[in-house]
C-alpha cells in the first residue's frame, strides 16, 4: 500500500473547518462557511479516494467519480472567490472613499452568494465544455476530473482563477497599503466601521485569506506554465474534437507516472489538507469559538445531566463567562 497514511489524515483534517462553522454562521459571513464547507467536502473525498485507490487503478465507484470530480473543478473556482470577498470586506473597513453606513447590506449578500454559491456552481457546469473524457484514476489519490488544454480551456479553468487569486491579492495589498498611507491603527479602522468584525477575527481572516490566495496563484501558475511547457496547448477546438471518446477512463499506476508529475499530484492532495489545518489554527483557538465551545458544554449538561447551568461572569472578564454547575 503506498502512502498508507493519506486516508486517516484526509478524514481527520475534513472536520477541522467544521468546529467553528457555529461561530461563522452566527456572524453571518457567507464566504467563510462556503471556506470552510468546501475545505470539508474536498479533504473528506481526498481522505476516501486515498482509501479506495491507495494501491490500485481499478474502475469503481463510478458514479462517486462523476460527482466528486466536478466538486475539485468547483473548489478551484469558490476558494480563491470566498478568499476575495473576505479581502473585500477587510479592505473596505481600513479604506477613507466613502463612509461605511452608506453601504447597501442586502446587495453586499447578493454579491457574497453569486460569487460563492453560485459562481463555482456554474463553474461546475462549464468544466463540461472542456471535459475530454470522463474522468482519469492516478494511483494513491484517486479520481479526479479532465481537461482538454485548448485556447478557451485555459481560460476558463485555469486564468479565471488565476484572475480572481490575484484580485485577491490586491485586496491585501490596499489594506497595508490603506494602513500605512493613512496612518491609523486597525483598532482605529474598526471602531468607526459598522461591521461587527473584531480585531481579533479581522487578524485571524486576513491571514488566513491572504495566506490560501498566495498559494493558490502560486500553484496555478505554476500548473499553467508546466502544461504550457510539456504538451502546449491542444490543437482540438471543435465540440466534436472534444467530445470524441467522452466515456473513456484513463488510468495512471504510479511506476507510469514521473516523479515530477507524481509529485504534482500529491501537492493538489495536500493543499486543501494543508488548509483545513490553517483554518484550525486561526478559528478554532479563537475568543469566539471558546465561548461557542462552553455553551455546548453546557447545553450537554442541561440535556443529559439534567442539572441547570448559569452563566457565572467573572470581574473583568464578561465577554467569556463560565459557566456555575446546580
Amino acid at each position: 500500500m503506498s502512502h498508507p497514511e493519506l486516508a486517516p489524515i484526509g478524514i481527520i483534517c475534513s472536520l477541522l473547518p467544521l468546529i467553528s462553522l457555529p461561530t461563522h454562521i452566527r456572524h453571518g459571513s457567507i464566504p467563510t462557511i462556503c471556506l470552510s464547507l468546501w475545505l470539508f467536502v474536498i479533504t473528506l473525498v481526498g481522505g476516501i479516494n486515498a482509501a479506495a485507490w491507495s494501491d490500485n487503478t481499478d474502475v469503481k465507484l463510478v458514479v462517486w467519480c462523476d460527482i466528486t470530480t466536478k466538486f475539485y473543478v468547483g473548489f478551484s473556482a469558490g476558494v480563491p472567490a470566498g478568499s476575495m470577498c473576505n479581502l473585500r470586506v477587510l479592505e473596505r473597513v481600513t479604506a477613507r472613499r466613502r463612509p461605511d453606513k452608506s453601504l447597501n447590506i442586502h446587495r453586499e449578500r447578493i454579491i457574497e452568494v453569486l460569487l460563492c454559491v453560485m459562481f463555482p456552481i456554474v463553474f461546475m457546469a462549464l468544466h463540461y465544455i472542456v471535459q475530454g473524457h470522463w474522468f482519469d484514476i492516478y494511483e494513491v489519490v484517486g479520481c479526479r476530473a479532465t481537461y482538454v488544454l485548448n485556447w478557451y480551456g485555459l481560460i476558463l479553468i485555469w486564468i479565471t482563477p488565476l484572475l480572481l487569486a490575484l484580485v485577491s491579492c490586491t485586496y491585501a495589498g490596499l489594506i497595508l497599503r490603506n494602513l500605512i498611507w493613512n496612518r491609523v491603527t486597525l483598532s482605529a479602522c474598526l471602531n468607526n466601521s459598522v461591521s461587527s468584525i473584531g480585531l481579533s477575527r479581522y487578524i485571524r481572516l486576513l491571514f488566513l485569506s491572504t495566506i490560501v490566495v498566495i498559494y493558490e496563484a502560486a500553484f496555478d501558475l505554476y500548473i499553467i506554465v508546466f502544461n504550457l511547457t510539456v504538451g502546449g496547448l491542444s490543437p482540438d477546438n471543435s465540440w466534436q474534437d472534444v467530445h470524441a471518446e467522452f466515456s473513456r477512463i484513463d488510468r495512471f499506476p504510479r511506476f507510469l507516472l514521473p516523479n515530477v508529475d507524481f509529485a504534482s499530484l500529491l501537492a493538489t492532495w495536500w493543499i486543501p489538507t494543508a488548509s483545513c489545518l490553517l483554518f484550525f489554527v486561526c478559528f478554532v483557538l479563537g475568543d469566539e469559538a471558546i465561548k461557542d465551545y462552553r455553551l455546548f458544554i453546557s447545553w450537554i449538561i442541561v440535556k443529559t445531566l439534567r442539572r441547570a447551568v448559569e452563566p457565572k461572569v467573572e470581574e473583568g472578564n464578561a465577554s467569556f463567562p463560565d459557566f456555575q454547575i446546580k
